[in-house]
């Protein structure tokens, strides 16, 4: 199937599920909204249809944002045919290109990866084609087992040590503790493993 730039009604494009990528509104946002204020939107979104025949956002969310936010009523896109499991790929793969993501992010996004290779006999699941080692992917995985609270001390920065964050297991009662310290400061937490 040729893929063409068709122009769609944003109204028409729901978000992808579980989508692991904030939409935040930094300096990046701004610039990108100035010139699709001035220019219009100058790379096309990627979406698919679903099996309702909706399209669904797998590349472009911000691009969509701005679009209702500036009552630009259709957004340029590339509709791919894929299924499911090639949508979560493409997405993931498309948004770990950006320049600045949260290590939360990240650990959405390489788990939901994760998750949908590993049943599909794959030696080597996630880490082939990233910037991160396989083993850096690994951890971010593990990330998606702490706490909310603990996981925005990790994006925040307070936790500098990302590697001990995630491979230390933190028991409930030290999570418990941390959360009642209402921590302020940067922490440095050692690792036996280290």
């Amino acid at each position: 199937m040729e893929e063409k730039i068709v122009n769609i009604e944003v109204k028409n494009i729901k978000d992808f599920p579980k989508h692991p990528f904030n939409v935040k509104k930094d300096i990046n946002y701004f610039e990108l909204e100035e010139s699709i204020i001035e220019n219009g939107v100058l790379i096309p979104a990627i979406v698919r249809k679903t099996k309702t025949g909706e399209y669904e956002m797998v590349s472009g969310h911000r691009r969509k944002n701005i679009c209702i936010e500036n009552n630009i009523e259709k957004i340029p896109c590339i509709v791919k045919d894929l299924t499911d499991e090639e949508a979560i790929i493409f997405m993931v793969d498309t948004n770990l290109q950006r320049e600045k993501i949260l290590p939360s992010e990240k650990a959405r996004a390489y788990k939901m990866k994760y998750d949908l290779l590993r049943y599909k006999d794959k030696l080597s699941p996630v880490g082939t084609n990233e910037k991160d080692s396989r083993t850096q992917i690994y951890r971010y995985i593990r990330l998606n087992y702490l706490i909310p609270e603990l996981m925005q001390l990790v994006d925040d920065t307070v936790l500098k040590d990302k590697r001990s964050a995630l491979t230390m297991g933190i028991r409930p009662a030290i999570i418990e503790d941390l959360q009642r310290a209402n921590i302020k400061q940067p922490l440095e937490i050692i690792n036996k493993d280290q």
